[in-house]
């Protein structure tokens, strides 16, 4: 009997295309379609083949889809397609980490920035990319590149990036107020430095710190500070301060706070001693000193090197002498009474009686000032005296020994009847005696 007849199947990839690309992960699911005239048509998945190619590993490259049939008639029909599994996708880049800037926005250091790598296809090639600036300078950037295994790459750049690692300038500028001649303040010192920085700039133009404490040979630092953090210092040193006045004023010498002393015997003037713990004593004087009649204030003036001044004072009378007379025959005006005025002859010799005493009487010519006053004044007022008795002989000034007075023999002024003078003896001390004459 003869066998029926048998016609070979056709067999057919289905889902793929030859020669296509795919996504990987986006392949289609190839099958197998089968047509047979005695058998009837069906279906069943490809066979594919491993993935080669330098990224196989990483599921990437060519591959086959192969279909191999044998019908009931013992017929057998194979078909294949190739394609290429690709990745083209970018993969995903996400900024982790910088080093982070101070308040100012600046580091003075490198600063590292780290980027994450991901990609769900092929995979990256890292999953952490780091990139390091170190180079000074404002507004810098940095670009990090993420690769997958596919070659494909995608980036992100950081920008903002501020460096300065260059420590600021200080120079001093000022010291107020200047020390004085003895290198000494006594005040507060303040310092004061300029800042500069040629790359982020200064914090502060200027700065400045006080001295306010006693002490010799003090120092203070300035520190100057860039946007960066970097710090640059100067000590100013040989800061002397003594805001303490001198101590212990005395006085050396004969006089005494509250004494009196009668006009001739003053002591010398005394001299002043001090202490100053500190900057030491400059100088101590004495100011005020007088030998006139009347009460003086002597002031002790002490100034140590810093030019701290104290004061010490005291006071002294300086009497003045007690004048007796005129005597008889003048007579002498009272004290707040009517002027009493002695009438004599014009060209008559009147005797001027008086003395001096100081404690004890007094008995040198020489306290006597010279020459005598007789002054013409005006006659009005008051009564008059006649004087009995007129002297005789020179017109001078002595003292009398027997008698215990001075002396002096004023011949009144000749030719001049109806004149009227003020006559005054002085002291050395200023002390006087007036008597008022009128002549006839």
């Amino acid at each position: 009997v003869a066998p029926p007849p048998n016609t070979p199947p056709t067999v057919v990839v289905t889902g793929i295309t030859e020669g296509a690309e795919y996504e990987i992960g986006a392949v289609p699911a190839a099958g197998c379609s089968v047509t047979d005239a005695e058998d009837g048509p069906s279906t069943f998945p490809a066979t594919l083949s491993a993935i080669s190619g330098p990224l196989s590993a990483y599921g990437l490259g060519s591959q086959s889809a192969s279909c191999s049939y044998t019908d009931q008639g013992g017929l057998n029909v194979v078909a294949s397609e190739m394609y290429t599994i690709v990745d083209t996708t970018e993969p995903e880049i996400t900024l982790s980490s910088r080093t982070a800037a101070n308040a100012h926005g600046w580091n003075n250091g490198p600063i590292t920035v780290t980027w994450s790598c991901s990609d769900s296809a092929s995979g990256v090639v890292a999953s952490t990319i780091t990139e390091t600036v170190s180079s000074e300078g404002a507004g810098q950037s940095v670009t990090g590149v993420c690769e997958d295994r596919a070659g494909n790459t995608t980036s992100h750049t950081e920008s903002g990036i501020n460096i300065d690692t260059t420590a600021p300038e200080i120079t001093l500028f000022s010291r107020t107020p200047a020390p004085n001649g003895n290198g000494w303040n006594n005040s507060p010192v303040t310092v004061e430095w300029s800042c500069t920085d040629s790359v982020s700039g200064p914090v502060h133009s200027t700065v400045l710190q006080i001295v306010s404490g006693e002490g010799a040979n003090q120092s203070v630092i300035g520190a100057c500070e860039d946007l960066a953090g970097n710090t640059a210092s100067h000590t100013e040193s040989g800061i002397k301060i003594d805001m303490t006045a001198p101590t212990n004023i005395a006085f050396t010498g004969n006089i005494s706070d509250g004494d009196s002393y009668f006009f001739g015997n003053v002591p010398t003037a005394p001299n002043c001693t001090a202490e100053d713990a500190l900057s030491g004593l400059a100088s101590c004087s004495v100011s005020g000193y007088a030998t006139t009649v009347g009460t003086h204030t002597l002031t002790a003036t002490a100034i140590d090197n810093a030019e701290n001044t104290d004061l010490s004072i005291l006071s002294y009378t300086v009497l003045a002498w007690t004048l007796s007379g005129f005597y008889s025959p003048v007579d002498m005006t009272p004290a707040g009474g009517p002027t009493v005025w002695n009438t004599v002859k014009n060209g008559s010799t009147v005797p001027l009686k008086f003395e001096v005493f100081a404690a004890a009487e007094l008995t040198d010519v020489s306290i006597i000032k010279q020459p005598l006053k007789a002054i013409q004044s005006a006659c009005s007022g008051g009564s008059e005296d006649t004087v009995e008795l007129l002297a005789s002989g020179a017109t001078m000034l002595r003292y009398d020994e027997a008698a215990g007075q001075f002396i002096y023999n004023w011949q009144t002024p000749k030719g001049k009847a109806g004149f009227c003078y003020k006559v005054t003896v002085e002291t050395l001390d200023g002390s006087m005696l007036v008597a008022y004459f009128k002549l006839k």
